[in-house]
């Protein structure tokens, strides 16, 4: 890495852990963990963890994990948790967990929990949870739980639960709970 300060970062990959303020932090990958300030954060892939600040943080898949600010984020696939704020977030499939604001939100599946500003918030399935506003709502299936502000509302059943607006809805089966 070239612009490194701290101890004990590790880079591998053309380009990869340049202005790095930190230690222990670890890169693998062209142009991967660019511009990091924090500890024991590992990116791996292409253009993998960039423009990182915080602790802890895990990305693994083309351009995940890129712009991120809090500890303990963890983005598995392409594109995934880029643009995120917070803490302890989890996205998993390519698109996922994209442009989230909060906490402990988890989202499995592409595009899945996109547009999140909340904490406690799950999205199972392709496309579920996307513009979610509040915390420990619920999406399961393809499609579920697309915008959405409120908290505790569950929505299980592909297309489910779109447009709520309010506390404690639940929708269950194919296409339920819409307008």
């Amino acid at each position: 890495g070239v612009f490194v300060t701290g101890n004990l970062n590790q880079a591998i990959g053309a380009f990869a852990g340049r202005s790095v303020f930190g230690s222990k932090n670890s890169a693998f990958g062209a142009d991967s963990g660019q511009s990091v300030t924090g500890y024991f954060n590992v990116a791996l892939g292409a253009e993998v963890g960039q423009y990182v600040v915080g602790n802890s943080n895990v990305a693994i898949g083309k351009e995940s994990g890129r712009g991120v600010t809090g500890n303990a984020n963890i983005a598995l696939g392409d594109h995934a948790g880029m643009g995120v704020l917070g803490e302890g977030n989890l996205s998993f499939g390519s698109y996922a967990g994209q442009d989230v604001n909060g906490t402990y939100n988890s989202s499995y599946g592409s595009n899945s929990g996109k547009h999140v500003m909340g904490y406690g918030n799950a999205a199972f399935g392709s496309d579920s949870g996307m513009y979610v506003t509040g915390y420990g709502n619920q999406a399961f299936g393809f499609g579920a739980g697309q915008s959405v502000s409120g908290f505790f509302n569950s929505a299980s059943g592909n297309n489910s639960g779109h447009r709520v607006v309010g506390n404690f809805n639940n929708a269950v089966g194919y296409d339920s709970g819409t307008d």
